[in-house]
């Protein structure tokens, strides 16, 4: 598992070449992935909060007057901005809103080559689900980011500045997780698929590659809504330089997919990334979207495969929509990626899976399976109780155990009474506070009072 260091804070454009390294590995195989891409999320980030701030001033030896002054002004700062939730922030003032000087950072996980200009301002189109019946669960809010123009007027082309910044975002997490995908794929063939649909909730990097390697049987249905920004809470960027990165592949399984494949609705996991009240970070969080309980019905579903990190229980916005589903009688399991490990006893190896571009292939290790061996792989459908094997199963020496799993209502942030979805009120907002000579604003807060962590965060600070 790797583990790359936070290093300085990244420079402005243009982007340096980033080399792709594991600096460490961590045994347990239920994190792989998922820690390498929530570390750069925990960092410590810069900010002051208020009772810091006023013990500064006391230290410094300002008078109470003095520090009756400081936070007045603070709070009038706050006071003149404009409450707004994140992403039409960003879609008035840019995708970079007070943030127009700082690079996106890549944490090491960025190739070298610069991405194709054609598919950047095109790619929400080439990721659409090909069967019509699943466009209206279809979220390209990520993918559109990329295209996108500020609506206040006066403001320069910031869809250019993310475009430029952009980069094919491909490592051995995300490699491994594309394995896991075409192992899982694997498992659904012909009439295995039937009246099934899967929910793959990972880190975005991993949540594409495993999407990746499910779309020759499966079809991905993307669910990224919220836009990357220099200093988000959740790093975008990287979800969108790995589909970049999948989109050849994508449009080449497409093709070839069977007719009436199941769908898989993608997910991001890093959405509900902790937020610290003193941070500099622009809250850029985002609920998931997931087909209602009758639009699944009417989409034929009756069984419903989570998959996750850890296999152990959902996302907390998206338990009321379990217990919907458990509610029109569709049936619910969950799966961890852990549970599909490579052969130790077969040859390590790579193989063509399909061209990327003019000069490079996807490459796959073919011997990843459910149990860690060819022979246990089709166990799966013995564990999980949905049917026979459609191929011969030997049980395996340590035979992964199916998640005790019946959704039930619990409460969360995001528990709603009234049926309709519900997210806390500081949960994705920022305060952006315009410049007094109009054009891009001079920095933007969280949503809220000084109290909460409102300082101004602006470009070059």
């Amino acid at each position: 598992m790797t583990t790359p260091p936070n290093g300085p804070k990244a420079p402005g454009a243009p982007l340096p070449k980033l080399p792709i390294t594991i600096q460490e590995r961590i045994d347990n195989p239920r994190y792989i992935g998922a820690r390498w891409w929530y570390e750069g999320l925990e960092r410590e980030v810069d900010g002051v909060a208020r009772r810091k701030a006023l013990l500064g001033f006391m230290a410094l030896g300002v008078g109470i007057a003095g520090i009756g002054w400081g936070i007045s002004k603070v709070t009038k700062s706050a006071a003149s901005g404009i409450d707004s939730d994140a992403l039409e922030a960003q879609k008035s003032y840019g995708w970079n809103v007070g943030a127009d000087d700082v690079a996106l950072d890549y944490q090491a996980a960025a190739l070298g080559e610069a991405c194709d200009p054609n598919v950047l301002t095109t790619l929400a189109t080439r990721l659409r689900p090909t069967d019509p019946a699943f466009v209206p669960h279809y979220r390209a809010t990520l993918f559109q980011a990329l295209a996108a123009t500020p609506t206040a007027s006066g403001l320069v082309d910031t869809g250019k500045a993310l475009r430029d910044q952009m980069r094919y975002v491909s490592n051995t997490e995300t490699q491994l997780a594309f394995d896991r995908g075409r192992a899982m794929a694997a498992l659904f063939e012909g009439a295995a698929a039937k009246g099934k649909a899967l929910v793959v909730d990972l880190p975005g990097p991993l949540a594409v590659a495993f999407a990746a390697g499910l779309s020759e049987k499966l079809e991905p249905v993307f669910g990224f809504d919220g836009w990357p920004h220099p200093r988000g809470v959740v790093p975008s960027h990287l979800t969108l330089g790995s589909a970049l990165y999948f989109t050849d592949l994508f449009e080449k399984t497409a093709k070839s997919r069977p007719t009436g494949a199941a769908p898989v609705f993608v997910l991001d996991r890093a959405r509900l990334s902790p937020y610290e009240d003193d941070s500099d970070k622009f809250d850029n969080r985002y609920v998931a979207v997931l087909p209602t309980a009758d639009s699944l019905a009417s989409l034929g579903v009756t069984q419903l495969l989570y998959v996750s990190a850890d296999g152990d229980k959902e996302a907390d916005d998206i338990a009321d929509d379990f217990v919907a589903y458990k509610k029109k009688n569709i049936d619910l399991r969950m799966v961890s990626t852990a549970d599909f490990t490579a052969d130790t006893s077969a040859p390590a190896q790579k193989v063509a899976v399909a061209p990327r571009g003019a000069s490079a292939s996807y490459e796959s290790n073919p011997n990843v399976y459910y149990g860690g061996s060819s022979g246990t792989h089709f166990w799966f459908w013995n564990t999980y109780g949905w049917g026979s094997p459609p191929r011969p199963a030997t049980r395996p020496v340590f035979v992964p155990v199916r998640p005790s799993y019946v959704p039930s209502p619990r409460t969360t942030p995001f528990s709603s009474t009234s049926g309709s979805r519900s997210r806390p009120s500081d949960f994705g907002r920022v305060t952006v506070h315009p410049s007094p000579s109009g054009g891009k604003p001079s920095g933007y807060s969280r949503s809220g009072s000084w109290g909460r962590g409102g300082s101004l965060f602006g470009s070059g600070g």
